[in-house]
């Protein structure tokens, strides 16, 4: 049996507490290295995120300035619509002019081709007696027709808006219809219901007008030229048929020396040719040879009618001297 000796026991004891302090010493050491490590990262991340500040700031700025800059786009493509829409009106009112003189114009001319001393309006009743026209206050006239209506067709369509007591259309020699005609009802009622419906309507894809017929001028009375006294440097091309193509007017001026700008008048709303154009010339003595040369000239079937014109012109930017605005031409 061994005997137990209190100085080794001492030794044990001794050894296990150094080695315990020792140990506990160590990690001690540790703890503090790794919260040391930790601080001094915390640190230096905190200092790396600081420059970013600085590009926040320019986020914002160019954020203000795109704002700034759009606003500023926004107030040029107001102010840009605003300006189209004064120039749309302004050619509006242009438009309308130009419609009402010729309107006016074209109903002139027609009293002019059927008076109401004429022979028998075509769809009218027969009777063995003289015929005896309808009261021109109970008629209208109708333009801008195409060139397949009939008196038929006049009389079905407007019907609807009274009892039609006759129908006419103007034709040339040859029997082709001139786009216009006259619808005389029994009633003035029905006169005023025809106009108020039918004006700046569409029929077959053309903008119909639809005025009241006025009184012609007395047998005998010339009618007023709607041609200037003399030639100038523009020309009134009409009767021009409606179906043309730009590559039949490209040949039409073919040739043509001289020749500044060519205007096809056309409808605002349908895009349709309205029968008539507009020449410009450099010189009087250009747009007189230009007339000898153009008359007599067919389009199509239909035989062009060419005058000289004023008072039609281009807008510029500079402004424009105050003109009476041209009385347009039918188209026959």
């Amino acid at each position: 049996m061994q005997k137990h000796d209190p100085a080794n026991h001492l030794r044990h004891s001794v050894r296990r507490a150094a080695l315990r302090a020792a140990l506990s010493a160590s990690r001690v050491v540790c703890n503090q290295a790794n919260s040391t490590r930790l601080a001094t990262r915390t640190a230096a991340e905190w200092n790396y995120t600081r420059p970013a500040l600085p590009h926040t700031l320019r986020f914002f700025s160019q954020t203000v300035r795109k704002a700034y800059e759009n606003r500023e786009l926004e107030q040029a493509q107001r102010k840009d619509e605003e300006n189209f829409e004064k120039q749309a009106a302004a050619d509006a009112r242009e438009d309308v002019e130009e419609s009402v003189a010729q309107t006016e114009a074209d109903i002139q001319e027609a009293m002019q081709e059927v008076s109401p001393s004429s022979s028998e309006e075509p769809g009218s009743p027969s009777s063995s007696e003289e015929p005896r026209p309808a009261p021109v206050q109970n008629s209208v006239f109708v333009r801008n027709l195409v060139f397949e209506v009939t008196e038929e067709h006049l009389q079905k369509a407007f019907s609807k808006y009274g009892e039609v007591a006759s129908t006419f259309i103007a034709r040339d020699p040859r029997g082709l219809s001139k786009g216009f005609g006259f619808v005389t009802f029994t009633t003035p009622e029905a006169v005023e219901t025809a106009c108020s419906q039918v004006n700046g309507s569409f029929w077959h894809g053309r903008r119909i007008t639809c005025v009241r017929r006025t009184q012609p001028a007395p047998a005998g009375v010339k009618k007023p030229a709607k041609s200037p006294p003399g030639p100038t440097a523009q020309l009134f091309i009409g009767n021009i048929p409606y179906e043309t193509t730009d590559a039949e007017l490209n040949r039409l001026f073919r040739g043509i020396e001289n020749l500044r700008d060519v205007r096809v008048a056309v409808d605002r709303t349908t895009g349709w040719p309205r029968g008539f154009a507009h020449a410009d010339f450099t010189s009087i003595e250009a747009a007189i040879e230009a007339k000898k040369r153009l008359e007599g000239t067919m389009l199509g079937n239909r035989l062009l009618r060419v005058d000289f014109a004023t008072g039609y012109q281009r807008r510029s930017r500079s402004p424009p001297q105050q003109q009476p605005v041209e009385d347009a031409e039918t188209e026959q």
